[in-house]
């Protein structure tokens, strides 16, 4: 009968995702990931597999947890969307911790090896995606004219994924320029105050 497990797997998955979001996958040694997972080596093993695996399992949690965060951004009705898409991508550029997002990051560093990772990275693009077509589809009244809502989501997918990859730098961005200029893209400029 196998022993319970004293450690409670989510949480270790979580702090595989920091470490892992820090390090990139290729820098991260095993030793690494038990000394900052807490867990013991043969643990690590009988739960996650691999590396590999593990790498897998994070990337699927942080996938989870960020759409969820993601789809309250922009589905919440109440909030007009010009202040839901600013709120996004604010968040988007004012990250402090200059570790861009693990999505792009894995895209960057594995896709071209690991078919995996690639199904995993092209399904968490595909699903934020899905999150703003409809969340636009809802809101077509609130689009600019003759904005589609795919046209509407490519856009802003693009323009937080690149606010993200820019802001992983040290490097000052122009984002409240580029934020506007998205904002005016996908909806009407609000009147003038008198």
């Amino acid at each position: 009968m196998p022993r319970p497990k004293s450690f409670d797997v989510d949480e270790v998955l979580d702090r595989a995702v920091d470490r892992f979001w820090v390090n990139g996958y290729a820098a991260t040694s095993m030793e690494d990931l038990v000394t900052h997972l807490g867990i013991n080596r043969g643990s690590l093993y009988s739960t996650f597999g691999s590396k590999h695996e593990l790498y897998e399992r994070a990337l699927e949690r942080y996938l989870s947890s960020g759409q969820d965060r993601f789809a309250k951004m922009v589905t919440d009705s109440a909030i007009p969307l010009r202040e839901a898409i600013n709120g996004l991508l604010h968040s988007s550029a004012e990250r402090t911790d200059h570790r861009g997002c693990l999505l792009v990051n894995t895209t960057m560093e594995r896709n071209a090896t690991d078919e995996r990772c690639l199904d995993l990275t092209s399904r968490g693009f595909d699903e934020l995606r899905t999150i703003l077509i409809a969340a636009f589809e809802s809101r077509r009244n609130e689009l600019a004219d003759g904005l589609t809502p795919d046209q509407a989501a490519d856009l802003v997918l693009v323009a937080t994924q690149g606010l993200r990859v820019v802001g992983a730098t040290e490097s000052k961005i122009r984002a409240d320029s580029t934020i506007q200029t998205v904002l005016d893209t996908l909806t009407p400029k609000p009147p003038a105050r008198r």
